[in-house]
This record gives structure tokens, sequence and C-alpha cells, in this order.
């Protein structure tokens, strides 16, 4: 506890810090915990996230992730600028995944690596106010105002040992071609994309009756563990299940498609002549606008 004690206030009192996380949306959440709590008024603090999404499609290799990586760049930013590199992390697929990626990457760079750990955090958090972790926001990066404070048990140096363990993990998942990339018993496993599709089914009742597609794919994100996947995915894989025969899609009646369509045309540029051959596989209108029921 000492030595975490020590690393929070290294944290707390370095002059610049860059913060990693592996999505944009947690990477604005972090930046205003940052800035506005315990690193307030460090003007040459950065958070910056990874803007390729690692759980779809083969991972790209090395030269092109990191170029120049023999100077270390990574976002045009030299990690060596810093007095310190912290990723933010949960127990959710693509962080942890973003997370084994940058212990692939500051292994070969020689800089140590530090870590956030927010389901831990979270739950050090919780147990203090007395509240259940499981009502307040899951596992995510948001409403994280006070979680830092008097908290040294939060901010830790990754060991080599893990470094080294993360580091094959990475390696073992770069070097596996897939489609997507899923949670399962604690790990990340390759999957192909219709992975999700008998979960997706099995939301949707087995009678006659049409389900708002929105509900459809909120139910079913609900079930989907550690955010592998969003509601675009879900909603890509009902219109397939629809061109398979699996699933029956139409129009809610409260859509107005000649609305949507002159929209989409004015606004989005879309060919006139494109939206009348088969609007509902090339142009898909909002999930909102569609009704789905089981064949």
């Amino acid at each position: 506890m000492e030595e975490r004690k020590n690393i929070y206030e290294q944290y707390c009192k370095a002059d610049s810090v860059l913060h990693l996380t592996g999505t944009q949306v947690d990477a604005i959440a972090i930046e205003e915990v940052v800035k506005d709590g315990v690193r307030k008024g460090k003007q040459k603090d950065w958070v910056e996230y990874y803007y390729w999404d690692l759980m779809y499609g083969n991972i790209p290799s090395d030269e092109v992730m990191f170029p120049g990586k023999e100077t270390g760049c990574f976002f045009d930013t030299n990690f060596a600028d810093y007095d310190m590199v912290v990723v933010w992390h949960s127990t959710d697929a693509p962080s942890l995944l973003f997370l084994y990626c940058m212990c692939h990457k500051f292994i070969a760079l020689g800089i140590p690596l530090y870590e956030i750990d927010v389901h831990k955090a979270r739950q050090l958090w919780s147990k203090s106010k007395g509240w259940p972790l499981e009502n307040d926001f899951g596992e995510r990066i948001y409403g994280l105002s006070g979680f830092l404070d008097d908290a040294e048990s939060n901010v830790t140096e990754i060991t080599m040992d893990r470094m080294l363990e993360f580091d094959a993990l990475w390696k073992e998942i770069a070097n596996n071609p897939t489609e997507l990339r899923a949670m399962k018993d604690g790990r990340i496993i390759s999957v192909s994309l219709d992975y999700y599709d008998d979960l997706i089914l099995s939301v949707i009742p087995e009678d006659v009756s049409f389900r708002k597609a929105a509900r459809v794919i909120g139910e079913a994100l609900s079930f989907i563990p550690h955010y592998a996947v969003g509601d675009s995915f879900v909603y890509d894989r009902l219109i397939e299940l629809c061109k398979a025969g699996k699933v029956e899609v139409r129009l809610s009646d409260q859509f107005d498609f000649k609305a949507y369509r002159a929209t989409q045309i004015l606004m989005e540029g879309y060919p006139e002549d494109e939206f009348d051959k088969d609007w509902l596989v090339d142009y898909w209108p909002p999930m909102q606008a569609l009704m789905a029921r089981r064949l």
C-alpha cells in the first residue's frame, strides 16, 4: 500500500501525464475527471484515445499501427515527453484489448506504464459509500467524479510480469484473423459476425406480432456482456437476419418514409434513383422506424 501511495503522490505531483483509453466517449469522460479533479490546473496533461476499433476485423501490423515506432511516436505523441503515461481500463473487452495493445507497445519502448482500473476503483468507491456496485452505471468510465480522491490504490504501475502476460495475449489475438471479438469466461475470443444472432432472435417473441426494432436492439444489448458491440452492429445483424429469412421487418405506421427519403436525398446527398430500387437493403432507415418479428 505504501508503494501505491507513493505512485499516487507521484501522479498528483507530476508536471505532465498522458491519459490513454480505448474509446473517444471514455476520453471525454476522463478529460472531465482529470481536469476538474486531482490533475486540475495541469496544462501539460493530455487525454488520447485509440482511433481504431480493435473489436472488429484483423488487427493491423505494428508498422501500420505504430508509425515511426523507433522514435516512440504514436498519435503524433512522443511518450517520453510525459512524466507518466496512464491507461484507463475496465473489465470490458474493448478496454482490455486496448490495455494489451499498450503493454505490447511499451515493452518495446522500455518506458514504465501505469494503469487506473476503473472497475476496481468503482468497487472501492461504492463500498466506501455503501452503494451497490451494479446500481452505479455498470463498469464504464462514467460518473467518475470523486473516484480518485484519496484513493492511492487506484493508480498503479503495471509490473513487467503483467506486461509480458498482456503482451502474449495481444500477440495471440493479433495473429488470429477474425471478423469480430467477444468476451467469454473472462477472455477475449475471436468469433464470426453471426456470433450474437441467436441472442438477437431470442429477444423477439415467437408469435405473429411485430415489435419495435429499437426495443429488440436495446434488449439484445442488455444481454451482450462487456459492451463488445454497439446498437449499429445489432441493427446490421437484424437486417442480415431479415435477408436470411429468419426475421421480417416493416416500417412503423408512424414513420414518414417520404419525408425520410427527401431528407436523405437533400441533406445527405444520396442518389434519388438508388432509393427507389431497394431502399431497405441499400439505404436502411433509422432503427426507430422499423418493426420486426420472427418467422
